[in-house]
């Protein structure tokens, strides 16, 4: 009955290696986290005989073992829903914080291997990952505003206004009016927001009346360049994951002004995701795309780091399964 199970497994994106005859297998997740082979094998084989789910070679029992990606979880809201997925794929993980300004993890993780482990939580998770040199790590994307096969889809970028924070207040005029900004890189140092002309020059301010060793890690700084955009009116939007150049879920986060979470999004804007996502391919092996419906039809908006982003409502069992897959796939 476990070959009925398969066509499940496939859509989950998880692999599958028969291990061992039907009676042998304890349950589906067992079945779904080894690698893939075409067909199932032999009951025996010139290695030995399999027996109740363990090889056993000259009269000794071996179990063999996946080699999962070491998975290192900052303690938060979302990483718990995660961790939720993770647990039913029966992938081990960690719980770790961060030292606020330091950066550092506590507990320190043991890492087994440098070369496949993935972290999730804040955006300054990235210096951990760089510092120790871990891979994947965080996946760090480049900013989207300067890919141009992206730039006739974008709603904010094409006719942008760019400026540093130290020139803000002699670029921008003090003449009220509202403007979208946010960082040009995906560094979360603030989130984008609509704000008036005046509001926008009272914060530069504030951060350039501070010396830059007073400016904390992860915020605003003198030299951060801000991208300036008509606000514009829109209907809807989603948030799509992007794993190996795939959309593998989705969400959508709002309707109008309404905050809405609901694991759904309409046929062409998938497409119209779907599309992007092809256009610039090898963009990273993992990011995540924020795209909209406007009055002159849909439009992209933004990529952030798959490893910062909130979930929403994504089908984490999906997304999981398919990062540990690509993760360890790549090594």
């Amino acid at each position: 009955h476990l070959k009925n199970v398969l066509g499940q497994i496939q859509a989950y994106g998880l692999y599958c290696h028969w291990v061992a005859p039907f009676p042998a297998v304890d349950d589906n997740c067992t079945l779904a986290h080894w690698m893939p082979v075409e067909q199932e094998p032999p009951t025996s084989s010139a290695l030995g005989i399999w027996r109740d789910g363990v090889l056993y070679v000259q009269s000794k029992a071996v179990r063999l073992e996946h080699k999962y990606m070491q998975w290192i979880l900052q303690d938060l809201e979302d990483t718990r829903n995660m961790a939720d997925a993770l647990d039913r794929l029966e992938i081990p993980y960690t719980w770790h914080k961060v030292i606020p300004f330091i950066g550092e993890l506590t507990p320190a993780p043991i890492i087994k291997d440098p070369n496949a482990v993935v972290m999730f939580g804040s955006y300054s998770l990235w210096r951990y990952a760089q510092a120790n040199n871990l891979k994947p790590g965080v996946f760090k994307i480049r900013p989207f505003v300067h890919e141009t096969s992206w730039h006739p889809f974008l709603l904010n970028g094409a006719d942008a206004l760019f400026s540093t924070l130290r020139d803000v207040p002699e670029q921008l005029p003090d003449d009220g009016k509202d403007w979208f900004l946010r960082p040009v890189d995906d560094s979360k140092e603030a989130p984008g927001t609509v704000r008036s002309t005046g509001d926008i020059i009272a914060l530069a301010n504030k951060v350039l009346a501070l010396q830059e060793h007073e400016i904390p890690k992860g915020s605003l700084r003198h030299d951060s360049e801000l991208i300036f955009t008509q606000p514009a009116h829109i209907l809807k939007e989603w948030r799509l994951w992007a794993v190996g150049d795939e959309i593998v879920t989705f969400s959508l986060y709002k309707e109008g002004s309404r905050v809405v979470y609901r694991h759904e999004i309409d046929d062409d804007a998938l497409e119209f995701a779907k599309m992007l996502v092809e256009e610039n391919p090898s963009y990273a092996p993992a990011y995540v795309i924020d795209i909209c419906r406007t009055d002159d039809g849909l439009k992209m908006l933004e990529t952030n780091c798959i490893n910062a982003a909130g979930f929403y409502e994504a089908d984490l069992l999906q997304l999981v399964s398919s990062i540990d897959k690509l993760s360890v796939g790549s090594q």
